[in-house]
């Protein structure tokens, strides 16, 4: 940065820039910082343009984070650590894009399969 302050930038090429919102709620970029002990973390979106002859457009976000932020995420980490230690293995969001046939390998066996747990 041109102050001299450090910031962990996550580069991301996207249809569609990151908002603000997604920084701020970013488990992803909470965790850079608990890695690198800085508070100041963000993305830099390359959006991909829709046509060949469309500019590509860069963005960035920028967000803060507080020592409870990464404790929160650490312990988060911690928690699932345990349960797969365990041989659980904690179920994404369903609304989440990775709950997908296209991108999840265990889409069949865990979202098409009747749940047989108690």
């Amino acid at each position: 940065r041109l102050d001299g302050s450090r910031e962990v930038l996550d580069f991301k090429i996207t249809g569609r820039h990151k908002s603000q919102g997604e920084a701020d709620k970013s488990l992803q970029l909470t965790l850079y910082a608990a890695l690198t002990g800085l508070d100041r973390v963000g993305f830099i979106s390359i959006t991909r343009p829709r046509t060949p002859t469309s500019p590509i457009k860069i963005s960035q976000v920028s967000s803060l984070r507080k020592q409870s932020d990464v404790l929160h995420a650490i312990n988060l980490v911690k928690d699932v650590a345990k349960l797969i230690s365990s041989g659980i293995f904690p179920r994404t969001n369903p609304e989440h894009w990775l709950c997908s046939e296209k991108w999840c390998q265990d889409y069949y066996e865990c979202r098409i399969k009747p749940y047989e747990g108690g």
